[in-house]
C-alpha cells in the first residue's frame, strides 16, 4: 500500500527561513510532473487574495514512504505562511520531550489562568469535555489531549507556558525547521507576555511540517509523540 505524508498550506511572506529540504529525502521529477499538474488542474498554482495578509500562494509538501528511501515532492513547498493550529504539533513535541526527560509527568496537575483561557466555543461541537476556565485544575496530559484532539486554543496557551517559548525554539533549531519558530500564543496580542507583544506572527512551511511528521514516522522526534498521537486518535475512535 503506498504511504504519502502530505501537508499544504497558503503562503506569503519572507524571514529568515531554512527552505532547503533535508539530504536524506530524493526527488523524483516524474513525481513532481505529476504533482504540479494536479495542482494546475485544480487552479492551486494562483496567487490568492486573503485580505490583510495580501496575495499568497499554496505550500504543498507529498512525502513518499514507499521506498527505501523517502522521496519528498510538492509544490512550493519551502513557503511560509501563518499554520493556524497546525503549530501545536511543535508545543506538543517539545511538551513531552520534557516528560521524557524528567522535567514534567504526564499526571501533574497545571492550574489554568486568564488570559490562556480563550476558548467560547469548541472546534469539535459534539466533544463533552468542558471548555476550559480561568482557576481549572487539570494534568498536563488533559491539556495535551484537548489540545491534539480537539484543536483546544487554551490547552495550547497553558502547554505553551509549560514548555517555554525559549525550549520549543530550541527544539525548532535542532531539527533544523528555522523560520517555524514558535512565537505566539492563540490570542490577542494586548494579552500576550512582554516580551512577545511584537514579535513577528507564528509561521511554518509545508516542508517543516512534513519533515516533522516523517521524523514521527521514523521515531526521529521524541518517540513519545508518537506514542501519545496514537493513543488520543484511539480515545476519541473509542
Amino acid at each position: 500500500m503506498t504511504k504519502l505524508l502530505l501537508f499544504f498550506f497558503l503562503t506569503a511572506f519572507s524571514f529568515p527561513q531554512n527552505t532547503t529540504a533535508p539530504l536524506y529525502y530524493k526527488t523524483d521529477k516524474n513525481l513532481d510532473e505529476q504533482i504540479n499538474n494536479i495542482i494546475k488542474e485544480l487552479k492551486l498554482d494562483e496567487d490568492f487574495d486573503v485580505g490583510e495578509d495580501g496575495i499568497e500562494q499554496i505550500s504543498f509538501a507529498v512525502i513518499d514512504l514507499d521506498g527505501n528511501e523517502p522521496v519528498i515532492s510538492g509544490f512550493n513547498y519551502s513557503n511560509f505562511i501563518y499554520p493556524a493550529s497546525v503549530y501545536k504539533i511543535y508545543v506538543a513535541a517539545e511538551v513531552l520531550h520534557q516528560i521524557s526527560g524528567g522535567k514534567y509527568k504526564l499526571n501533574d496537575e497545571y492550574i489554568v489562568r486568564a488570559p490562556n483561557a480563550v476558548d467560547k466555543t469548541k472546534e469539535i461541537s459534539f466533544d463533552p469535555r468542558a471548555l476550559l476556565n480561568d482557576g481549572d485544575t487539570v494534568t498536563i496530559n488533559y491539556l495535551l489531549d484537548l489540545m491534539i484532539t480537539r484543536s483546544d486554543n487554551s490547552a495550547a496557551n497553558c502547554l505553551i507556558d509549560i514548555a517555554g517559548r525559549t525550549q520549543i525554539n530550541k527544539m525548532i533549531e535542532e531539527y533544523n525547521w528555522q523560520g517555524s519558530e514558535v512565537t505566539r500564543k492563540f490570542l490577542n496580542r494586548k494579552f500576550e507576555d512582554p516580551d512577545y507583544v511584537t514579535i513577528r506572527g507564528t509561521e511554518t512551511s509545508a516542508l517543516h511540517t512534513a519533515d516533522f511528521l516523517y521524523k514521527i514516522e521514523k521515531k526521529g522526534v521524541n518517540q513519545s509523540m508518537g506514542k501519545h498521537a496514537n493513543e488520543s486518535s484511539t480515545r476519541q475512535a473509542a
